[in-house]
């Protein structure tokens, strides 16, 4: 259940029995329409979200593991299925993994959002957006802020673009592996980051973030136990600006 909440969506339960696409493009600029107001758990009220947007991850995952090995079978074991490695990219995919555990809950994305409501956040970045949730819910708080994705599973990708296009959200979600050495991490208000991958991974991503510190002032959002005792062990930098916000998956660290 959601920790924060607003002004109740009057006409909530009404918005999510229409499959009408202008009614969903009203209710996803609303911040209230996140907030879990109801006895689900968070991954039941997401995925009833995620079918009043329209998406069709579940979909999407099915395909993606009928073609490449899940993420949790051994190198070793035998099997028919490809590696998942667009272009040879070395960050985990997931594939394989319950979807409505791979993606961040509408309802922490509002305690979030709604935590940072006051902060001038012109602009988002999400290191391995899936779908692009966050971009949703962040624009539903900041309707000016411009949001950028970066994600390694083309087909994700793809279903996030289309998504963009059917609300006219102007998005920036890109196909990219974060690890190339060639990646460059633009600046930004506040970045998003989640245990993407394995510990040295997550902990040359932080490297990127901790150089920024000082540059520009930034919000980082951390989801996840891993990328937390990381920060805390490796980066004490992050936590002397102003007093961190722990929940229990995720983070709030302040940059300024």
């Amino acid at each position: 259940m959601s920790l924060f909440k607003e002004n109740q969506y009057s006409n909530k339960e009404t918005l999510k029995n229409t499959n009408s696409g202008s009614i969903s493009a009203q209710c996803i600029s609303h911040p209230e329409f996140f907030f879990n107001e109801s006895k689900l758990s968070s991954h039941a009220h997401s995925q009833e979200i995620d079918q009043i947007i329209g998406f069709r991850i579940l979909r999407i995952e099915r395909k993606l593991i009928q073609k490449y090995r899940s993420f949790h079978t051994h190198e070793d074991f035998p099997s028919n299925k490809e590696h998942h490695s667009d272009e040879g990219e070395i960050g985990e995919s997931w594939i394989g993994l319950n979807p409505q555990v791979l993606l961040t809950p509408y309802s922490d994305l509002y305690d979030i959002f709604y935590i940072l409501k006051d902060e001038a956040i012109s602009s988002v970045i999400d290191i391995g957006c899936a779908y692009g949730r966050v971009g949703i819910v962040a624009k539903a708080f900041f309707p000016m802020v411009h949001f950028t994705g970066y994600e390694i599973v083309k087909k994700r990708v793809a279903e996030a673009e289309r998504i963009n296009l059917k609300y006219e959200l102007e998005f920036n979600i890109l196909n990219q592996n974060v690890l190339d050495e060639d990646f460059k991490l633009p600046d930004s208000s506040l970045y998003f980051i989640y245990d993407f991958s394995h510990f040295m991974h997550i902990r040359h991503m932080l490297e990127i973030l901790e150089a920024k510190i000082g540059h520009h002032p930034f919000i980082l959002i951390a989801r996840g136990e891993n990328i937390r005792g990381i920060i805390q062990f490796y980066f004490p930098l992050f936590l002397t600006k102003k007093d961190p916000i722990y929940c229990k998956d995720w983070s709030i660290f302040f940059l300024y």
